[in-house]
């Protein structure tokens, strides 16, 4: 199917969980479909797979495959931004994409990809450019293509991934450590709260509401 198919690129969907699928990908993406804010787990098969387009705010873990596969062989955007991609069964990000137009945005920026048995990343041909990631081991790519910046390896302490809790805890080290952007103005995040609480953005799929004391006076 081409790029250029208004079919293809009419795929939205936004606020959705799916869970308990069985079949060899789960979600499929063709060109410039998005998937915002949605849980994509606990399936049999690849979370998502991407044509291309964009995958924002979404929780990716504990699927059978790959987190994300990105397949096609062309230079299409890819936008993967504010997402947990955690505890899957293959690889985090499988970039299976030659890029012939780097012009156009290919990127994960501010995201979780940690602790996927298959490895965090991987590509066969250019790799996307990773920013503000907490990811482990932190992405390279071919000389002279680009290369992300402000990417971590640190564990990014879940609250409790046990009971399926991707949250940040109170010292992770993805608390305001992402790269604010246009999009975040008046944005919300996985929990429906407010994507930029305290000048700068968390990495992941939530960001991290600090409990404080209350006082009452008389």
């Amino acid at each position: 199917m081409a790029c250029s198919d208004s079919a293809a690129a009419s795929v939205f969907a936004v606020n959705c969980v799916i869970s308990g699928n069985n079949c060899g990908t789960v979600v499929n993406l063709p060109c410039g479909g998005s998937l915002l804010s949605s849980i994509v787990s606990n399936n049999i098969g690849t979370g998502i797979g991407l044509d291309s387009g964009k995958v924002r705010n979404c929780l990716i873990v504990k699927n059978s495959g790959n987190g994300i596969y990105i397949r096609r062989w062309s230079g299409y955007n890819i936008e993967i931004e504010n997402c947990t991609i955690a505890n899957n069964g293959g690889i985090g990000v499988y970039d299976n994409v030659w890029y012939e137009n780097i012009s156009l945005p290919q990127y994960a920026a501010n995201c979780i990809i940690y602790n996927n048995k298959g490895g965090n990343w991987f590509f066969l041909g250019t790799n996307i450019v990773y920013s503000n990631c907490c990811i482990i081991p932190i992405p390279t790519n071919f000389p002279g293509k680009p290369e992300g910046t402000g990417n971590i390896t640190n564990a990014p302490l879940f609250a409790n991934t046990n009971i399926g809790n991707y949250r940040l805890s109170a010292n992770s080290p993805c608390v305001n450590t992402g790269t604010n952007q246009s999009w975040m103005t008046g944005a919300f995040d996985l929990d429906v709260k407010q994507r930029i609480r305290y000048g700068r953005v968390d990495m992941g799929a939530y960001e991290r509401i600090y409990e404080g004391s209350i006082y009452k006076f008389h």
